[in-house]
């Protein structure tokens, strides 16, 4: 199964998915195909209407949750839910260092 099709699955304007990883040192992640599966589940999250449900946040290394991580994450949900205005760039969390690669 593509993991895109995990992602699908969750879709649903009232239910929000954050995907986190690491761009180095993950040997068994794979950050590209990560970013490839929320560019397709993207496309259809956009056809729904609901892009903003879907967000994603790629660090630098490590297989952990770090403190940016919490952060952005904590900020979207707040965002997301709440309707906080808390200087959440929604853009900056539908993008990767991936992005523009074949």
């Amino acid at each position: 199964m593509d993991q895109e099709k995990l992602v699908r699955l969750a879709m649903d304007k009232e239910r929000y998915y954050f995907i986190i990883a690491a761009c180095m040192g993950e040997d068994w992640v794979n950050a590209p195909a990560m970013w490839e599966c929320y560019k397709k589940a993207g496309a259809f999250y956009e056809k729904e209407g609901i892009a903003d449900n879907l967000a994603l946040h790629f660090h630098k290394e490590g297989h952990a949750v770090l403190e940016e991580d919490a952060a952005l994450f904590t900020g979207y949900f707040e965002h997301m839910y709440y309707g906080t205005d808390n200087g959440i760039d929604m853009d900056a969390l539908k993008t990767a260092v991936f992005e523009g690669q074949e």
